[in-house]
C-alpha cells in the first residue's frame, strides 16, 4: 500500500528485494510534550524519507509502517543503502526545533519477498523490522545478506562497520550486523596521538577517557529510553545549547558502557 491507496502489483518489486524500515527515536514522548510541533516536524520527516527513496529508484509504502514508522522496497540493495545514507544525512542537517529533535533509527535487509497486492508479509519482512528495533537513534544498520551485496558498491565517504552478531526477539536464527558510517555524519572522538593521558596540546579538541575512546562491540539489553535521551540531549548541545546529564545508580549496573 501507499499513503494514496493500494499499488498495482505490477509497480512494486518482487522476487529478491530490500527492505528500509526506518523508525522515530523518542517520538511518543514528542506527541506528548509537543503535538503541535511534532506534526509538523513529521511532515517535514516523511517528506525527506519520501525523497530519498524516490532518488533513488525505491517505493515509498508509507501506510505499511505503524505510527511514525516508514516502510520501503528497492529492487537493488545498493540503492537501498543510498537511500538510508541520503535520508540520514538530510535529517541530520535539517534544522529540527530544539522541542522535537527528530531521530531516527533505521535498518536495510535483503531476501525473498512474499508480496500481495502490492504488500509485503513474511519472514524477511519480519528480520528487518527486528534489526529495526535493535539500532539506535540515528543509527542505520544493515544485515549481512545485504552487507554481502553492496560491500564493494558503498557510496563515496561510506562503510561498513561490523557490530558483531544480534539476537533479534522471537528469531531463530541470530543476525551479523553492520553499521552504515559516512564521513560527513558526526563520529565519536578518538584519543589523539602524540599526547599523553591528561595532556592535551592547544586548540586540540579534548580526548574520552581511554574506557570510552573505544566502541564496544555489545549490544544493550533495554535502556532505550535513556539511552534515546541522552541522544537528544547530544544533538541539542552539538546546535550550542548547554545542558547537564548525571546518570546515577548502584555499582555494576552498567553506567560506563
Amino acid at each position: 500500500m501507499s499513503g494514496n491507496g493500494p499499488l498495482e502489483a505490477a509497480a512494486v518489486p518482487s522476487g529478491v528485494v530490500t527492505f528500509l524500515l526506518t523508525d522515530v527515536a523518542g517520538s511518543t514522548r514528542m506527541w506528548e510534550t509537543a503535538p503541535e510541533i511534532m506534526a509538523g516536524s513529521l511532515e517535514r520527516h516523511d517528506r525527506i524519507l519520501q525523497d530519498a527513496v524516490k532518488t533513488n529508484a525505491g517505493v515509498f509504502l508509507k501506510s505499511k509502517g505503524e505510527g511514525d514508522s516508514t516502510f520501503s522496497v528497492f529492487w537493488r540493495a545498493t540503492d537501498a543503502v543510498a537511500a538510508a545514507r541520503d535520508a540520514q544525512t538530510a535529517l541530520r542537517d535539517e534544522p529540527w526545533p530544539s522541542s522535537t529533535p527528530i531521530l531516527v533509527r533505521m535498518a536495510v535487509h535483503t531476501g525473498e519477498a512474499v508480496e500481495r497486492d502490492g504488500d509485503y508479509f513474511g519472514r524477511t519482512v519480519n528480520r528487518a523490522a527486528r534489526l529495526r528495533a535493535v539500532a539506535e537513534a540515528g543509527q542505520v544498520l544493515i544485515s549481512q545478506a545485504t552487507a554481502e551485496v553492496v560491500a564493494d558498491l558503498l557510496p563515496p565517504g561510506s562503510e561498513l562497520r561490523g557490530m558483531g552478531v544480534q539476537h533479534l526477539r522471537d528469531l531463530a536464527r541470530p543476525e551479523v550486523v553492520f553499521s552504515l558510517i559516512a564521513e560527513e555524519w558526526p563520529q565519536p572522538v578518538a584519543p589523539i596521538a602524540g599526547t599523553s593521558e591528561g595532556v592535551v596540546a592547544a586548540g586540540e579538541p579534548l580526548p574520552l577517557p581511554r574506557r570510552l575512546a573505544f566502541s564496544v562491540r555489545v549490544g544493550f539489553a533495554g535502556r532505550s529510553e535513556e539511552r534515546e535521551r541522552l541522544v537528544r540531549q547530544f544533538h541539542t548541545v552539538s546546535a550550542g545549547a548547554r545542558r547537564v546529564a548525571m546518570l546515577a545508580g548502584e555499582p555494576g549496573i552498567g553506567k560506563t558502557r
